[in-house]
């Protein structure tokens, strides 16, 4: 099977998300809207903010 023949389950109609993974698909999507949120461009940047080391 090549990859054109792959589909996620969910577009297959297969799974529906429970409540947990909406929420988590709504949070990214806010945060993706999000002008002002903060973005790191690794995870030592990350782990600085946090002061862990």
């Amino acid at each position: 099977m090549d990859n054109t023949d792959v589909k996620f389950s969910a577009e297959r109609g297969e799974d529906t998300p429970n409540a947990d993974t909406l929420s988590a698909i709504e949070e990214v999507q806010t945060l993706k809207r999000d002008p002002d949120k903060k973005i790191y461009h690794s995870f030592s940047e990350v782990l600085e903010e946090l002061d862990i080391q």
